[in-house]
């Protein structure tokens, strides 16, 4: 091992090779002394630094998600970035992902989309329920017809934006199969 002295620290010891024993002893030594720079000096866990970034980097995703224009569909079942369901997303398959997809952006081919992108010519009223105009957050949320489905995946008839934002992902495409809404997809 070759040690290195520090400008001021010649005193301590000669620089030429040491033994572990006396690296430990000259580490002991350098510690006790009084720090040469700029003050104040603590030592700073990693974890802290760490822990740090991650909250900032959250903060900043956080802010660039509210102030993000539009979006008024993702943002209505999305809410707020989720380390949760972000890795819920990641486990999924292809087709399930895709399913999770088109829900959480509204970008499915359903009437009231198709309508206002002028693709549809006809009524745009549920084919369901024939209620409302046919939407993602109509079919997902509140279309009588697919209440009982709503009611044996997320526990109740009708559910609000929110609570899909806090569904898990399964859950969700456990809802699309089983109403057999797939040609969403």
């Amino acid at each position: 091992m070759k040690l290195t002295c520090a400008e001021g620290s010649a005193d301590l010891v000669s620089c030429s090779a040491v033994s572990p024993r006396m690296a430990d002893k000259l580490a002991r030594q350098a510690s006790a002394m009084l720090l040469f720079g700029p003050e104040p000096a603590l030592g700073v866990p990693k974890c802290l630094v760490t822990e740090a970034i991650k909250n900032w980097t959250e903060t900043q995703h956080l802010k660039a998600w509210i102030d993000l224009p539009g979006l008024r569909h993702g943002k209505l079942f999305i809410d707020i970035p989720c380390k949760k369901r972000a890795d819920d997303l990641l486990k999924l398959g292809r087709h399930q992902l895709k399913m999770a997809t088109v829900i959480y952006t509204g970008h499915a081919p359903v009437r009231g989309h198709l309508y206002t992108m002028g693709l549809f010519d006809g009524d745009p009223i549920c084919r369901f329920c024939g209620m409302e105009t046919e939407t993602v957050q109509h079919i997902i949320c509140c279309c009588e017809a697919l209440a009982s489905q709503r009611y044996n995946v997320f526990g109740r008839p009708t559910v609000e934006p929110k609570d899909i934002s806090l569904a898990s992902t399964r859950d969700l495409c456990l809802f699309i199969r089983g109403a057999g809404l797939l040609w969403l997809c």
